[in-house]
Formats: C-alpha cells, sequence, structure tokens
C-alpha cells in the first residue's frame, strides 16, 4: 500500500489556493493619456501655501458639533419652533393685519397701533424663517418681506394716509402669497438688524399674550391641558421664539448679560411647556409655566421699577 504523505510543497499550494480564493478582486488601476496625466502636479506640496490641516483635531471638532444645541443665533431655530407653527402665525398675524386695514378710519381712529404689532410680529417670522435650519414654507421671499413688514411696522407709530397705504399694499401682498402667489420682493438685506425687525414694544405684547391670557389659562388644570394641547404647543413655540429674538446680537439691550439672562429663562420655560406630553406632561407644563411668569415678573421689576 503506498503512503498518503504528501510532499512539503503540496501544503503551500492549498494555502495559496484559499488565500486566492477569499480575496476579493481587485480592478486593474487606471491608465492615464499624457494629456490627462499633465490635469496633475507631479508634486501638489510645491504649489500649496498655509499650514498643513490638523487631522488629529478632526474628531473632536466633529464630536463639539454632533452636539445638540437651542441657541437660536447658531441658526437652530427649528429647536426652538417648528416650521409648521412658524407657517400658522404668519397666516394668524396676516389675518390679523388684514382686520386693521379695513378701513382707513378706523387706521387712523387707533388702529394703526394694531397694524404696527401685526407687522413686526410678521417682520420677525420672516426674519426666522429666512434663517431657518430647515425647510420652511415662503422662505425664497422671506428676507424681503421681513424688511418690507419691519419699514410698514415702524412707520405706523402714527396713523395717516400714507401708513394706512403702506399697512393695505403689506397686507394684500400677504394674502395673495398665502392664497399661493408670489409678490416682488427686494433681495433683503444681508445683515439683519433686530432692534428693528424685532421691536421689544410688540414682541414683548405679543409674549404677554402668549404667556399670561393664553398658555396660564390653558394650564389651569389637566383637562383643559389636553384638550387645548394644540394651542398651548403653538403659544410655546412662538414664545420660545420671541424670547430668542431678544438675545440675537443687535437686539437691543442685548449686551444686558441679567436681561439676556431673564430672556433665555423665559424660553427654556416656554420650551419645556411645547415639549411636554400631553397625557402626562400637565405637572411639568405647570411647573415650567410658573418659571416663565416668574422670569417675566422679575424682569418688569428690574427694569420698569
Amino acid at each position: 500500500m503506498k503512503s498518503l504523505k504528501k510532499p512539503w510543497w503540496f501544503a503551500l499550494v492549498v494555502v495559496s489556493s484559499l488565500a486566492d480564493a477569499q480575496t476579493p478582486p481587485r480592478a486593474k488601476p487606471p491608465k492615464f493619456t499624457p494629456a490627462e496625466e499633465n490635469v496633475f502636479f507631479s508634486d501638489a506640496f510645491k504649489h500649496l501655501s498655509g499650514e498643513r490641516p490638523a487631522f488629529s483635531k478632526v474628531p473632536e471638532v466633529a464630536a463639539e458639533a454632533a452636539q445638540p444645541t437651542a441657541r437660536a443665533s447658531d441658526g437652530k431655530w427649528s429647536q426652538l419652533i417648528d416650521a409648521a407653527t412658524l407657517e400658522t402665525e404668519i397666516k394668524r398675524q396676516a389675518q390679523r393685519l388684514a382686520a386693521a386695514t379695513e378701513t382707513a378710519t378706523a387706521f387712523k381712529g387707533g388702529g394703526y397701533k394694531e397694524c404696527r404689532d401685526a407687522l413686526a410680529i410678521l417682520a420677525t417670522a420672516f426674519a426666522v424663517t429666512a434663517e431657518y435650519d430647515e425647510e420652511a414654507r415662503w422662505q425664497d421671499v422671506a428676507a424681503g418681506l421681513r424688511d418690507l413688514l419691519a419699514r410698514a411696522s415702524a412707520n405706523c407709530k402714527v396713523g395717516t394716509d400714507q401708513t394706512f397705504r403702506e399697512a393695505a399694499l403689506r397686507a394684500t401682498e400677504l394674502t395673495e402669497l398665502v392664497q399661493g402667489n408670489r409678490p416682488t420682493t427686494p433681495p433683503g438685506e444681508t445683515d439683519v438688524d433686530w432692534s428693528l425687525i424685532a421691536p421689544r414694544g410688540p414682541v414683548m405684547r405679543r409674549m404677554e399674550l402668549a404667556e399670561q391670557e393664553r398658555l396660564g389659562p390653558s394650564l389651569a388644570s389637566a383637562p383643559l391641558f389636553k384638550k387645548q394641547s394644540r394651542e398651548v404647543q403653538h403659544e410655546a413655540q412662538v414664545l420660545a421664539m420671541l424670547a430668542a429674538t431678544l438675545t440675537q446680537s443687535s437686539s437691543e439691550d442685548s449686551d444686558d448679560e441679567t436681561y439676556a439672562e431673564f430672556a433665555r429663562t423665559l424660553g427654556q420655560s416656554a420650551r419645556e411647556i411645547a415639549d411636554s406630553p400631553t397625557e402626562t406632561g400637565y405637572e411639568a407644563a405647570r411647573a415650567a409655566i410658573s418659571k416663565a411668569s416668574k422670569a417675566c415678573a422679575d424682569c418688569h421689576d428690574s427694569y420698569r421699577g
């Protein structure tokens, strides 16, 4: 009987065959013509200037960027107000403006004050829309409308034929916008002056409406909180958005740290209300509205005397 022992080289052949079977096929390297090779530098480092990037620091930067933030100054408006709520607020303020510009007589008799506030909140909403970090309706014309509405709001400090015509024109444009048309607007300023776009008076009045007249009564009981949950969400998000406008770098008194801290507390409390689940979040929402009310009261005591 012959021996079954294989020669020493047989094992090498087997191992080599197995390795070839497990190694996936690779594409052949491309071949370039001389004309194609001339596109590339023979030594790229001879043509580069400046310091080489510190690739070892890239993971740290990426990790920092991945951290969530609710600072609207970083462009994260979507963390304060969702696109649907922003659109709804614009529609409501547009209706408010339309009602206040129905007749010149009513406008001159005091309606111009209502127009001024509606125009200011609309300008603020479109300013946020222009900077919104996600897709939002009317974003393509938001910057131009922001500037037109802000100017009309500033002019509505008095009730005249001229300011009435301007406010009525803006109301007509917004009505057409909601219906699907696009008004002709300027491109919009690149540097936003929040003290002009969102003046403190109209913003404060809208925040007081949200906090005192709408959120407060809606949080009077758990059943009411559940029943009016959609409105609670809307008002809380609008309140968070408006509070954030007070801390923008060009806003009035934004460099006053005490004032800015009141605004941040108010905004954070509003977000806590908006984030409270309908079924189980009543107590958390109640605690948040208490903090919001205290921030408003303390701010008024400090700055109104």
